[in-house]
């Protein structure tokens, strides 16, 4: 169980850091699509209109997806400022073969942006010669101070009914982890007046009572064996004397998997 436990957490932090932009949950981010067409061998222009920008906000762009190869993207911003770059095969985080639904192309890592300047941004895209295809991307206004929820596998439970449920949390500032916090309160309801709660801390116990360390900005709580069935699962704490908060649905199948 105590391997079991490391090798969890582990995933789950590998999760956290390449989608934290597209998949975390939390309050108060809004979060835009867009989509564009591909030209090979010349530079394809999206242009986005983004929104009010408060002092307290950051604009974050998520990965892309491309049935396209692309070659190097730009990100610029209204006032013509180049904010971020990426070129070759740094660009291609998972092969479009590899990818859940092929259609919708590769997945390319494009970066965040601390920049709060609203209006219209451009993101430039180069394709190969012979690559012509589609867009689809986002980008998120998310808060300065956030906490995340981030789950291991989408699609799939959060845990087993009958085995302790390993949960974890993320916080960040501007972005960044944040690792001053001393907890995060976690809190479990299953929506028929039955509530489980338990701190999320900065390193957790094995069964076999090894400490297992966690990377920057992430905490974790064990909860007690629970039923099989879907939870809310809400966090909150105090940042940098800003109250935060987030929440998710959390499944736990039974033990054939359902």
């Amino acid at each position: 169980m105590g391997r079991d436990l490391v090798r969890r957490v582990m995933r789950l932090s590998l999760w956290a850091l390449l989608c934290l932009c597209a998949k975390a949950h939390a309050v108060e981010a809004v979060t835009k699509v867009f989509t564009g067409n591909v030209v090979p061998g010349s530079v394809t222009e999206i242009r986005l209109d983004v929104p009010k920008i408060a002092a307290q906000q950051r604009l974050v762009f998520g990965a892309m997806r491309s049935t396209a190869k692309l070659l190097r993207v730009e990100i610029v911003d209204p006032s013509g400022r180049l904010t971020w770059q990426g070129a070759g095969s740094t660009l291609l985080t998972v092969d479009q073969s590899q990818t859940s639904d092929p259609s919708k192309g590769g997945v390319y890592s494009i970066g965040e942006t601390t920049s709060g300047k609203d209006g219209v941004w451009r993101i430039r895209i180069t394709a190969d010669s012979e690559s012509a295809g589609r867009i689809l991307g986002s980008y998120s206004i998310r808060p300065a101070v956030e906490l995340l929820l981030p789950q291991a596998n989408f699609g799939q439970p959060d845990g087993v009914e009958g085995q302790r449920l390993l949960v974890l949390a993320m916080a960040t500032i501007q972005g960044a982890p944040a690792s001053d916090i001393e907890s995060i309160r976690l809190r479990l309801d299953d929506g028929r007046g039955r509530v489980w709660s338990a701190q999320a801390r900065r390193a957790i116990k094995t069964v076999g009572g090894a400490e297992v360390a966690l990377p920057a900005g992430q905490y974790a709580a064990v909860f007690d064996a629970v039923t099989a069935g879907t939870y809310e699962l809400a966090a909150d704490a105090e940042i940098r004397g800003q109250r935060v908060s987030a929440k998710r649905p959390l499944v736990v199948s039974n033990a054939s998997g359902r």
